[in-house]
């Protein structure tokens, strides 16, 4: 990935006027993307999917462990 190309996109979304006002008024980070305009920013928003596709994915693997866990210790 072009670093140079991904900071610039970086700088334009952290000085989008347009975006500013969710940044206060959303209640989650998820929702915050929601509102980010893909073709306008697409490197920026593929690395926030790829960041916050990891954080769901371990959740779910850490669910079944803990379900594991507790069919394992009863039985």
């Amino acid at each position: 990935m072009d670093m140079a190309a991904l900071e610039i996109e970086l700088l334009e979304l952290l000085e989008d006027e347009g975006l500013k006002q969710f940044k206060y008024s959303c209640h989650s980070f998820l929702e915050f993307w929601k509102h980010v305009p893909v073709i306008k920013y697409p490197k920026i928003t593929l690395c926030a999917q790829k960041l916050i596709s990891i954080f769901g994915t371990t959740y779910s693997c850490e669910s079944l462990y803990s379900t594991m866990k507790m069919i394992k210790s009863k039985h």
